[in-house]
């Protein structure tokens, strides 16, 4: 074999060589990327699932329990925070009663509810003098809220239950209406009857 062909053999091992060096760096730095990438992944996931495990733990944790405002057999809201001797239940039961009240008023307006200042904080108010709930600040931060924020629901939560079950009950009460009116013409009609067959016997 002459010396032309010595190196030329010699080259070609080498470059083979350099080219194997390159293949095994190339897969080095790629298997180190998917490592990196996944310690990420995995790193984000336990991140996340710390956070859920954290909210969970806190929601656990709560154990203030909340009394339903239901006037019309049908929660509304729920009430859980007392103000000064009055316990958040008996919050519950006294707004669930005023709101009963409201639409027992046949002239009632939804405009007459409006939210007012007060010494808790705000106060729910019907005709400027008969209020339906206060909202204080404890009130809005147990539910992500300012107590302006949570007022302006409970207030719309409100008017809305109030005027469906006017709607729902007009007809009954219209019924109500028809059945008095003929008991009252028929009392009229027995009495004026009499009086009649008491006139021709004389």
């Amino acid at each position: 074999m002459n010396i032309a062909g010595i190196f030329n053999e010699l080259m070609e091992k080498h470059s083979n060589m350099i080219k194997f060096k390159t293949l095994l760096l190339q897969l080095f730095l790629g298997c180190s990327f998917l490592v990196f990438s996944k310690s990420q992944t995995n790193g984000n996931a336990n991140v996340g699932e710390n956070q859920a495990e954290s909210g969970v733990f806190y929601q656990k944790n709560d154990n203030s329990k909340g009394y339903p405002v239901d006037p019309f057999d049908d929660t509304l809201f729920l009430v859980y925070n007392r103000i000064g001797v009055f316990s958040a239940e008996s919050r519950a039961q006294a707004i669930t009663k005023r709101i009963e009240m409201l639409s027992k008023d046949p002239l009632f307006r939804k405009d007459s509810l409006r939210i007012c200042k007060s010494d808790f904080g705000l106060e729910i108010v019907y005709n400027t003098d008969f209020v339906v709930m206060s909202v204080t600040d404890s009130d809005g931060k147990k539910m992500g809220n300012t107590n302006f924020e949570l007022a302006q629901k409970n207030l719309a939560i409100i008017q809305k239950a109030v005027l469906f079950h006017k709607e729902n009950n007009l007809v009954t009460n219209w019924i109500k209406s028809l059945g008095i009116l003929f008991l009252v013409l028929m009392g009229v009609f027995v009495i004026v009857f009499s009086f009649q067959k008491r006139f021709k016997k004389l």
